[in-house]
């Protein structure tokens, strides 16, 4: 951080409006990088933190907790980045070590939106790229990982897994499985087979 050194003939008041103006410039608060690593403790987990790297800073910062839609244990919706996910990080009272996850950006971050001559990322690149169609179009919606995980409040069950195979389980498990071959099985009490349309 820099020294700060009052001109000669300010009066008290300039001073200290200088000084605050030099101390915000000092201070962190927002700033853009991308994921290096995730723990979701677990494929259940609803807890997750991300190790972000912030280039423009040289800063590597670790178990940075993200914003979600996520409640609390009964409600809530959650996405999780993949790596090299472009992220906005936010500084709590400007202190790297105070730091959480605003958010993602739908890109990856690449040579083509660093700036060539400051080596930053740049946000006017990540937005051209954007625009053009030049941005990664090969995601999926992403809740817990790489699988997709409704759960009510019963307990029943719908899981879609990223190779394919998919579950539907009421809140005693059982229902339909199918896995990525395409093999059924039905798990019930009873099965019951209709030609009858069913009620939603």
């Amino acid at each position: 951080m820099g020294m700060f050194t009052p001109t000669g003939g300010m009066s008290m008041a300039k001073i200290i409006n200088q000084f605050v103006k030099q101390k915000m410039s000092e201070m962190i608060a927002i700033d853009i990088g991308y994921v290096e690593s995730v723990n979701t403790n677990g494929i259940e987990s609803t807890d997750y933190m991300i190790t972000v790297n912030v280039p423009d800073k040289n800063l590597s910062l670790e178990n940075v907790p993200v914003l979600t839609n996520y409640v609390d244990d009964d409600a809530g919706h959650m996405v999780v980045p993949k790596i090299g996910q472009l992220c906005i990080v936010g500084f709590l009272s400007g202190q790297t070590e105070d730091v959480v996850c605003l958010g993602f950006i739908r890109r990856t971050y690449s040579a083509e939106i660093v700036d060539k001559v400051t080596g930053k990322i740049s946000l006017s690149a990540v937005k051209e790229a954007m625009q053009t169609g030049v941005a990664d179009t090969n995601y999926k919606i992403r809740t817990v990982g790489r699988d997709i995980i409704f759960e009510c409040k019963d307990g029943s069950k719908i899981r879609l897994n990223d190779d394919g195979s998919f579950k539907l389980f009421n809140k005693d498990n059982y229902g339909i499985e199918v896995d990525a071959s395409g093999n059924m099985t039905l798990r019930g009490v009873s099965i019951n087979a209709t030609q009858s349309p069913g009620t939603w």
